[in-house]
Order: structure tokens, then C-alpha cells, then sequence
């Protein structure tokens, strides 16, 4: 019983640790975020029957 519940809580450490392992998001690049703000700006500024 004891080996039983050592085997589950190791796998479930295991588990968490994979888990928080992973890959770091990539970063963002530069034009992508200009455009992102150049696009809120617009949407910001638009005015009714701006096309």
C-alpha cells in the first residue's frame, strides 16, 4: 500500500514538473506589435462612415 501511494505521488510530481518545463512563449516582434498599436489607434480615432 505504501509503494502504492510513493508510485503516485512521484508520478504526479513528475507530472507537474513536465508541466511547467515548457517552452517560454515566443517573443513578440517588433512590426507585429507597431502594427497591433497602429491598429487600436485607428480603431480608436475612427469616426462613423470612415471606410
Amino acid at each position: 500500500m505504501r509503494n502504492a501511494v510513493s508510485a503516485v505521488i512521484a508520478k504526479a510530481t513528475g507530472l507537474l514538473l513536465l508541466s511547467c518545463s515548457g517552452k517560454d512563449r515566443p517573443a513578440r516582434h517588433v512590426a507585429e506589435s507597431e502594427f497591433q498599436k497602429q491598429l487600436q489607434m485607428q480603431l480608436i480615432s475612427a469616426m462613423p462612415g470612415d471606410c
